[in-house]
This record gives structure tokens, sequence and C-alpha cells, in this order.
């Protein structure tokens, strides 16, 4: 007997499965832009926290563009990185402690340039190893620096996720004024999050539905809960 065969033609097929993945990409797009500009910024220019926002969306998009266009690979995935976040936010942080007198508009200017010029300089240090083939030189670099180095900025991204969690930063020396500032409902909150996060793509490691479906779910029931309890959008911003 004949059956008849209902799957989408391989054009359209092509078309869904593209559109699925520039979905699912720009919903963790859209998080990790916020949470690197609240980690960059809310402490030292939150007047600017939208227009970073906004550039770091530009940045993610052009990278997209520019990796659709001109890489040999067709499944290449580009976005802005969580380890050269974590190390604006020390700088930012460090203009804002030499700069105390300064205007926002002066600060932000000097923070910009700064994480600016430090992008430029990168990419050109990575077109001149690509273009005279020295990537082969990472393998003097001993793993004790290595290790440091990825310690360093795990550390740096354990301490900014309390951060944009709680809104107080985390330090070891002062580790007493941490515990009496800090609100343990959205530390508890963050620490939930992550553990689910955790256990469900560690049961599901090929589903990529996992991290934007929780990351869309928990923005869902924290709308609800806030408005259960009474809070307008407006509470909510400030």
């Amino acid at each position: 007997m004949n059956t008849q065969n209902s799957s989408l033609p391989p054009a359209k097929k092509s078309i869904v499965s593209d559109l699925t993945a520039a979905g699912i990409f720009g919903i963790l797009n859209t998080s990790f832009m916020v949470s690197y500009a609240t980690l960059i910024f809310t402490k030292t220019c939150p007047q600017y926290f939208g227009t970073y926002v906004a550039l770091l969306l530009l940045g993610a998009c052009g990278i997209s563009i520019m990796l659709s266009l001109f890489s040999t690979y067709a499944g290449s995935i580009g976005s802005v990185q969580d380890v050269p976040a974590a190390i604006s936010a020390v700088i930012a942080v460090s203009f804002a402690q030499l700069l105390v007198s300064a205007s926002p508009e002066v600060l932000f200017a000097n923070i910009f340039t700064a994480i600016a010029l430090s992008t430029v300089l990168t990419g050109i240090s990575f077109l001149l190893l690509g273009h005279f083939k020295l990537g082969n030189l990472v393998r003097f670099i001993p793993y004790p620096v290595l290790g440091g180095f990825l310690a360093a900025t795990g550390w740096l991204l354990f301490t900014g996720g309390i951060q944009v969690s709680t809104g107080v930063g985390l330090k070891i020396i002062n580790l007493a004024s941490f515990i009496s500032q800090v609100d343990l409902l959205p530390l508890s909150l963050g620490l939930v999050f992550s553990l689910i996060l955790l256990v469900l793509t560690g049961r599901y490691p090929k589903n990529m539905m996992i991290t934007p479906g929780v990351i869309l779910a928990s923005i869902v029931l924290f709308l609800l809960a806030a408005r259960f309890l009474g809070f307008s959008i407006e509470d909510l911003k400030t």
C-alpha cells in the first residue's frame, strides 16, 4: 500500500531549520547581551545600560553576518564572548575608581573607548596570527599559565554572575560585608535557575531547546509572579 510522504521538501525544511536556529540563537544572544551589559555598567554607568545593550546586540549581529558571509564552515556561530565581558567589567570598575569626579558622559566615553580599542587590537592580533600562520605558538604557553588564566576568568564570571543576580559585588576579603548586604531571595532564585539548567542540559545534552526554553520559562514565571504580587512594569523597571 502506498503511503503519502508528509515531510516537507528539502528547501522548505532547510528554511524552517534555519529560522528555528536563528530564533534560538536570538533568544540566547539577547539574554547574554543583557547580562553582559548589566555586569559592565550597572555599577559604573547605569544611565547608559540600554545604550550598551544595543551596542552589544549590534556587535553580535555584525559577527553573525560576517561569519555567514566569509566563513568556510557553514555551521559557524559567533557571538560576543563572556570572558572578554568579565574583563571589560574589571576595566569599567578601574575607570570608575580613577575618574571619581567625572560626569557619567565622560566615564562612559572612556569605558567605551577602552573596550573598543581592546576589541580592535584583538582583531588585528588574530588577523596577524592567521596571516603568518602563527596559531601553533599556543603550544608553547605552559599549562599552568593557561590554567591560571581560565581559573581567573572563571572566577570573574562567577562573581559577576552573583553581582548581576543580587546587585552586590562578592569579594573574599570582605565576605562578611557581602553577607550582610546581599538579598538571599534573588541569590536563591539564581541558584535554582542554575541547578535546573544544569540538570536538564546534563539529561538532554542534544536537545537544543533546553537553554532557550528554560530562559523563556523563567521570564514568564517571573512576570506572572510579579503580576500576582501586584507589581507593575514601572515597579519592575526601578
